[in-house]
Formats: C-alpha cells, structure tokens, sequence
C-alpha cells in the first residue's frame, strides 16, 4: 500500500488517523488550562530537567496538554499522561556522543 502523504499531513492536522478521514472527527475534551510558573518550576525541580523556553511558554499561555501528552502532578509525582514507558531517572543525563 502506498501512503498519500498530502492526506497523512492533512490527517496529522486535524488530529486523525488516516482510516478516520471519512468518518466525522471524534469529539474532544477541552484542553487543560495553562500551568503557573511555580508549577512549572515544581515540575522542572522534581523531574531534573530545565524545559526549553518554547515548551515553558507552550505550558504558561496555552495549555499543559494538546498535540503532546499533559504535563500533570499525580500521586506519583509530575510527569506526562499516559506516559508509561519513559525512565524518568534518565532524564538528568546527558546523551552519549555518537562517537563514544
């Protein structure tokens, strides 16, 4: 099968899978409001990381959800919904260089 890559970009767009490009888009609930400053902070404290300025801004103004999985606190502590593959533990180090 070969793919339409014009129908793939337009799919991605609006949200939906290739297959549900003629069925009638699926009803979504409303994004999650914007995170505060100390929550990104608390988030940026907990997980070891420092988040990029555009992601920083992404969470602030528009939303800690959306195209990407929510940002949230949960018992277990900040992390992104339905993300349940990740090793948090990793995410304080560095990337090998490809040469080592």
């Amino acid at each position: 099968m070969t793919t339409d890559w014009i129908a793939e970009a337009r799919r991605v767009a609006r949200g939906r899978r290739f297959e549900e490009l003629g069925s009638p888009p699926a009803r979504r609930d409303p994004a999650p409001p914007p995170l505060s400053e100390a929550e990104i902070r608390a988030a940026e404290a907990e997980l070891g990381v420092t988040f990029p300025d555009e992601y920083r801004d992404h969470l602030l103004r528009h939303s800690a959800g959306g195209a990407v999985n929510r940002l949230r606190r949960s018992a277990a502590g900040w992390g992104w919904q339905g993300d349940s593959t990740t090793n948090y533990a990793l995410l304080t180090s560095d990337f090998p260089h490809p040469d080592s």
